[in-house]
């Protein structure tokens, strides 16, 4: 009689709704051989939503790219059934209990509920870099699941879970050049009080200026594929300091910040009624107009001039960027009077700040901003 074969793996065991479960350790060169993608095309004979293959390759990318770093990567537990024989040996260690391993049969199959997108991106990216192997992934295993009891499962799993906003996540993506040095660069200002890290937009009552996705949006529109983040912040810091910092919002949103909604004036929700500066169309016209400064050697200070080119009624020229100015109407002013924030306005806002900026032409080729 043949040897019965087996995985042998590190486990606990624990129990959830009194149902017994086990947290494994697998070595990710042992997954693809246990894992069995549960991707019928029904949806009724399924517990998971079919495979998203960019999804998947976009995982697949994060580990090859880390690990070829050597950066850290983090891959959160997995979650499924374990279907066929198994058996949990429990390890004596002092007063510790339910330590041990699991001995699963080489035929038993596990059918995820949760996770099935990074199960395909480590077997794409075992593909890619053999030496991953070394790694291993938890997965947390409830035995002898039947479907609708997965279905439930995974149902409960998503309705629960909430992706964090944009604007927290590029806070704390230290791994991307351009979230890393915008965070650095709005640090180092005064303004860092008045930005909003933990939502997308800034609207009704909110005291902060802009969200941190909305400069995010800049930075990225300046830099593109070749331009560097170091002189992004450059021109940030020009644009804050020239535009935005002497103003009497310096003073509200700096010495003030606590109180501004009720005793300092103008306030941020006054400042959004009135002006064009607080939106995301008007920052990534800013930001074209600065790229192509860029390219044209023109430096930071390109924003002086544009000052100057523009009307300068009121202080620092904020008049310009009244939303009464008939310039936005039909750009980035929709016939109602609403802001537009679609590509064709960004373009539209931008060419009219270069045909500003060129009326000076202080320089031959600022006519072809």
């Amino acid at each position: 009689m043949m040897d019965k074969i087996e995985y042998k793996l590190l486990a606990s065991r624990g129990v959830q709704g009194e149902r017994p479960f086990y947290q494994v350790l697998i070595p990710l060169r042992q997954l693809s051989s246990l894992l069995k993608l549960d991707d019928h095309w029904d949806v009724t004979k399924r517990s998971q939503r079919l495979v998203n293959v960019p999804r998947a390759k976009k995982f697949a990318k994060y580990l090859v790219e880390n690990h070829k770093n050597e950066s850290m990567y983090v891959i959160p537990p997995l979650v499924g059934s374990l279907n066929g024989e198994f058996d949990f040996v429990e390890v004596q260690m002092d007063q510790y209990r339910n330590l041990g391993h699991l001995q699963i049969d080489l035929d038993a199959e596990m059918l995820l509920f949760d996770g099935q997108h990074r199960a395909k991106g480590i077997q794409l990216a075992m593909q890619e870099l053999p030496e991953l192997a070394q790694s291993s992934v938890p997965i947390m295993l409830f035995p002898l699941l039947d479907l609708p009891d997965r279905q439930q499962a995974f149902h409960d799993i998503n309705s629960m879970q909430k992706v964090p906003v944009d604007s927290i996540r590029i806070a704390y993506n230290n791994a991307n050049p351009i979230a890393s040095t915008l965070m650095d660069t709005i640090q180092a200002t005064d303004l860092r009080g008045v930005i909003e890290y933990e939502k997308n937009s800034c609207t009704g009552d909110s005291d902060k200026f802009w969200s941190l996705k909305q400069l995010n949006e800049f930075a990225k529109l300046f830099c593109g594929k070749d331009h560097s983040p170091n002189r992004m912040s450059e021109y940030l810091i020009e644009f804050l300091r020239k535009l935005f910092i002497p103003q009497k919002l310096s003073s509200l949103y700096v010495t003030h910040s606590h109180v501004c909604k009720e005793y300092v004036f103008p306030s941020t929700q006054y400042t959004r009624q009135i002006y064009i500066l607080p939106f995301t169309v008007t920052l990534k016209a800013l930001a074209l107009l600065f790229r192509k400064a860029e390219e044209l050697e023109l430096g930071p200070e390109v924003l002086d001039t544009f000052l100057k080119a523009t009307d300068g009624t009121r202080s620092e020229n904020w008049e310009y960027f009244s939303k009464d100015n008939p310039v936005w109407e039909h750009r980035c002013m929709s016939y109602e009077s609403k802001m537009m924030s679609n590509a064709v306005a960004v373009r539209m806002t931008y060419y009219q700040m270069a045909v500003s900026y060129t009326h000076l032409r202080a320089h031959e080729t600022l006519r072809y901003l």
